[in-house]
């Protein structure tokens, strides 16, 4: 015990500094994030009008096999299914092309946000060590709950001014606490265009929709 006592009273305790941002405000208020998520979009609904309309092709050719399926010789009803084989796999192709991994969509999202991301990862990280913080967390982030949280430590503003955007920092005191989600690096898009675009085809959103800037230390 005494020599417990006797560390304890040598080693000195350091307090650690600990901020946070809301990474769906920075995000969302970047001009160069909204112009990529506008591209991607653009580039998905035209994807998903191709996929439509090759549904749509589908459909016919099945409904044709069906109704003149007593009608047709063996060899016109085999040519007729043959031809509804081929569209179904050109298909298959064309939406794993856009949205499997490694595909088109994919691709576009890396090379469209991902260096946007990083540069908001290095402004946080330039604030932080600016500011002499040694944590930063993400108030967007689900994966660390933040229950409660000072404003007079909220490096948001101070980030976006990094980052060259001019605000009142009054505009982000509206924001829920949990915020939205910022696309994480890494993650993999939506594979499937119609759950991507079903309800809004001319969306000019993008992937995602949405994961959080990583802390910064």
């Amino acid at each position: 015990m005494v020599g417990i006592a006797a560390l304890g009273a040598v080693a000195p305790v350091t307090a650690q500094k600990t901020a946070y941002v809301a990474s769906d405000e920075i995000m969302n208020r970047l001009p160069e994030v909204k112009d990529a998520r506008t591209r991607i979009g653009e580039m998905q609904a035209t994807w998903l009008r191709e996929i439509q309309s090759q549904e749509t092709d589908i459909a016919r050719l099945r409904a044709e096999i069906e109704s003149n399926r007593l009608l047709w010789s063996t060899q016109e009803r085999r040519d007729a299914e043959g031809r509804l084989r081929d569209a179904e796999q050109k298909l298959a192709a064309f939406r794993a092309s856009k949205y499997d991994a490694g595909g088109e969509y994919e691709k576009l999202h890396n090379e469209s946000l991902t260096p946007l991301y990083d540069k908001v990862f290095a402004a946080i990280a330039e604030e932080a060590k600016a500011q002499k913080y040694d944590f930063v967390f993400d108030k967007s982030s689900r994966g660390l709950p933040m229950l409660y949280a000072s404003p007079d430590y909220d490096l948001t503003a101070a980030v976006l001014r990094r980052l060259g955007v001019k605000l009142d920092p009054s505009e982000l005191e509206e924001a829920p606490a949990d915020g939205g989600r910022a696309p994480q690096r890494g993650r993999r898009p939506a594979d499937d265009p119609n759950t991507v675009l079903e309800e809004k085809p001319e969306s000019t959103s993008g992937s995602g929709s949405g994961s959080s800037v990583e802390s910064a230390k």
